[in-house]
């Protein structure tokens, strides 16, 4: 009996979507003081807190999470064997992390006070489930949260063919992962805005006074307040990133109907940008390459 081949870098595991230094990296400036005065407003996180974090991932939000409140018992859930084990040597024993799905919560009911997620209802077929679960280890009184994109990122790079190439590259990734994802996995047809219905499902699995509050990210590279230590390793990061990456990227952008020439040309602009900005830092600062990432915060109590 023949058995079915491999998928390349399948797109149900998130690590072939997203490796977690990748998370990391993209995200690196997302999430300034000031978001997270507001993020710590908004969730409630003053004094020590027991707080489940759903589908963390490479623990990137994990650490905004123990930077917003450092006294809390924090508990990871994330399926994905590769991002667990790599938020495990990076988090250092700080929090808890164990496997399960969003669907299927492995806590007992009533157990957190927060229970959250970021950047994960979005990619699931069914959220409904997920915001059920969520609540149901939610103790009475505490709170749901839900952290998603809103409006896609906005990019622009200086160099007007380098902007040309990223944009038809990252719209051939989009299809080469979501053409397949959506075939394989159970998703619902009309997936239009999914976030701007999360607070009616909020209401609907029973959750009560429910919020929604917005972030707008914006990252400027030029911009005077960042140190060009932090810049010149972040430049540093991405470059290789990009030379670790390209078989991945090659095979996803392919699928989604990139020539080979495209995405040669992608990875060829790109490194050149970075490694004439780190042969040359004192470009940083005439350099305005900028993208902004907005969220919707959705937050509502348990009765």
């Amino acid at each position: 009996m023949a058995t079915e081949s491999p998928i390349p870098y399948d797109p149900r595991e998130w690590h072939n979507i997203q490796p977690p230094e990748g998370m990391d990296v993209s995200r690196r400036f997302e999430y300034d003081d000031d978001s997270l005065l507001l993020l710590r407003k908004w969730l409630r996180l003053g004094g020590p807190k027991r707080v489940v974090e759903v589908g963390s991932g490479s623990g990137f939000f994990t650490e905004k999470l123990l930077t917003m409140s450092p006294q809390s018992e924090i508990t990871c859930i994330e399926p994905d064997d590769i991002l667990r084990k790599y938020a495990e040597g990076k988090l250092n024993g700080g929090v808890s992390l164990v496997k399960g799905v969003a669907e299927e919560i492995p806590l007992p009911s009533e157990y957190s006070d927060l229970t959250i997620c970021h950047i994960v209802l979005n990619n699931l077929p069914d959220v409904s489930c997920a915001v059920r679960e969520m609540a149901r280890v939610t103790k009475r009184g505490g709170i749901v949260a839900a952290i998603e994109p809103f409006g896609g990122i906005v990019s622009y790079y200086p160099d007007r063919r380098l902007d040309e190439v990223n944009r038809a590259a990252d719209q051939a990734f989009g299809k080469g992962v979501w053409g397949l994802r959506n075939r394989l996995m159970d998703y619902p047809e009309d997936q239009g805005n999914r976030q701007t219905h999360y607070p009616e499902i909020f209401y609907e699995v029973g959750l009560r006074n429910v919020e929604a509050h917005g972030l707008l990210s914006v990252f400027l590279l030029s911009d005077p307040r960042r140190s060009a230590n932090d810049l010149i390793g972040w430049l540093r990061s991405r470059l290789d990133l990009l030379e670790k990456d390209e078989g991945r990227l090659s095979v996803i952008q392919a699928r989604g109907g990139a020539d080979q020439e495209l995405t040669q040309e992608f990875l060829k602009r790109n490194k050149e940008y970075i490694e004439n900005l780190l042969k040359n830092p004192e470009k940083i600062a005439a350099t305005h390459e900028l993208e902004s990432v907005g969220r919707i915060v959705t937050v509502g109590f348990k009765a």
